[in-house]
């Protein structure tokens, strides 16, 4: 009984202990530096990475925002512009296919020491996969993961170049955590993404480079109306009712991560209980709770996949009787 109270008090110890540490740390930890600072971000002309850009030149930062569309970029300039606060801070935008590697490479470099990288470019165009073309299929990887990749590999190449100690973000997706019918395209390039990150955060500790991966759930931007136009009607009730988050609510929401010194950031209750079912070798940012909500989930989401197979069940078309 006595070595029972003590393996118990023990364990309350070393309990409270890491609370406290990490409690301490998240105090003293300090934003993430961007006053003054050149900042990248792909996918800047529109939604998410363009509130990204609004946010980050009111804090100080230099801002390049690169995308395809001359006619978004400028609109999406003017916006960023609005936001200055210092008297010699600067803003540029740069027309570039991020599926093209030298068009990146030379994007990433017209920009001089990038401090900060923000992998924004992707697309979602829900389908069932039977009725893709190899195409259309091969098209969802260059657009959501090869865009992200070649971004990622400028960056890193012009931060170690110019021995710059910077931030790598890439945009990922809960859909990484719980891939949903409808989203045989999209998910699997978003779930390589939050592996690419995974990598690369340990491969940087050679660099001082910090990664991290954002993973939104539903954006309401002018992508997720042409998202809609092809969603399977299966996939909008697996969805359930998903009015999807103000790009500037995640914006907000993701900066705050990186400021808390988080790794794989989501953006609301659901995204972070989405992530507590899938954590596998990504690092944890709270390791008690975080370690507690995987543990739960690994008994509750069997039973959340038994629903969500059932809602998928009742959509199946009836089979023709023989005669």
């Amino acid at each position: 009984m006595g070595f029972r109270n003590q393996l118990v008090a023990g364990l309350a110890v070393i309990v409270v202990s890491i609370t406290t540490i990490q409690w301490l740390l998240r105090i003293f930890r300090k934003k993430l530096p961007v006053y003054g600072k050149t900042v990248v971000i792909t996918g800047g002309s529109q939604g998410l990475g363009l509130s990204l850009a609004k946010q980050l030149a009111a804090r100080g930062a230099n801002v390049t925002i690169i995308a395809r569309q001359k006619s978004k970029l400028e609109d999406a300039l003017r916006a960023v512009e609005g936001c200055q606060v210092r008297d010699d801070q600067w803003f540029k935008s740069i027309s570039a296919d991020v599926t093209v590697p030298s068009e990146i490479d030379y994007a990433v470099d017209a920009c001089g020491a990038v401090d900060v990288m923000f992998c924004c470019a992707g697309a979602a165009h829900p389908r069932f996969f039977k009725d893709m073309s190899a195409e259309q299929i091969r098209a969802g990887v260059e657009t959501n993961y090869l865009s992200a990749a070649f971004s990622a590999h400028a960056a890193l190449r012009n931060m170690v170049d110019h021995k710059t100690q910077g931030t790598i973000l890439f945009v990922s997706s809960v859909v990484a955590f719980v891939p949903l019918a409808g989203y045989a395209e999209y998910s699997p390039s978003k779930a390589a993404i939050r592996s690419l990150a995974d990598s690369l955060r340990q491969e940087c500790l050679l660099y001082g480079i910090r990664i991290a991966c954002a993973c939104p759930a539903t954006i309401k931007t002018p992508g997720f109306l042409e998202e809609n136009k092809t969603k399977p009607e299966i996939t909008r009730t697996l969805e359930g009712p998903d009015a999807g988050q103000d790009p500037d609510v995640v914006a907000r929401k993701i900066l705050q991560g990186l400021d808390r010194g988080e790794y794989l950031i989501t953006t609301d209750f659901m995204g972070m209980l989405m992530r507590s079912c899938a954590w596998g070798g990504s690092v944890r940012g709270h390791i008690i709770s975080d370690t507690i909500l995987s543990w739960l989930f690994a008994l509750v989401w069997p039973v959340v996949t038994l629903v969500l197979d059932g809602i998928v069940l009742r959509h199946k078309p009836p089979v023709p009787k023989s005669k």
